[in-house]
């Protein structure tokens, strides 16, 4: 029944992606069983993603793909620094020894992705970000945003100056989340 159902959807030609899940109710794998079959994503649209909420680490965008390529285009948009998707997904899943630049652009990478999924550029710093901001620029001496802090990171990258305050400012923001719980 359910593969003459499946033939006939597959005959309209609109089926683009498939995904089936098998489940056996009874019996065995010998062929004397009985199965429900859940079908989805049979329009082939990709599935929803949540948007996680607040900051997420440079760990957490490396390792979740959907989560990444849903708001990868975002970031790059938000991006002085990132031309490409591409670009933004090398610097962001570079492994082993890397130069002080490279990890300033992966903990940007995480930042941007988190702009464009979660965290508002106009958040507050908290006051160990915002000692960190002063030392990339002490104008910032009463009170800061996410959003400066970007604009500070990526004029540091692109200046290629003061690049282990931009990367530790990154880390500290794509990290606050997991430091307050």
């Amino acid at each position: 029944q359910y593969i003459d159902e499946l033939q006939s959807i597959m005959g309209t030609n609109a089926t683009l992606g498939m995904k089936m899940i098998l489940q056996i109710v009874s019996g065995s794998l010998a062929g004397n069983s009985t199965s429900d079959i859940f079908t989805g994503l049979i329009d082939g649209t990709p599935p929803t993603v949540e948007a996680p909420s607040g900051a997420r680490s440079m760990g957490f965008w490396k390792t979740h793909n959907d989560e990444r390529n849903a708001f990868i285009n975002t970031s790059v948009s938000l991006s002085s620094v990132f031309l490409s998707a591409n670009e933004l997904n090398y610097y962001l899943s570079l492994q082993g020894k890397k130069s002080m630049l490279d990890k300033a652009k992966q903990q940007l990478a995480a930042l941007l992705l988190n702009i464009a999924s979660s965290l508002s550029p106009s958040t507050q710093l908290n006051a160990g970000e915002l000692e960190i901001l002063l030392l990339l620029n002490p104008a910032y001496w009463t009170s800061a945003t996410v959003g400066d802090a970007k604009t500070e990171i990526e004029t540091a990258i692109l200046s290629l100056t003061n690049l282990e305050h931009a990367k530790d400012l990154g880390d500290e923001i794509n990290n606050r989340d997991v430091k307050t719980q």
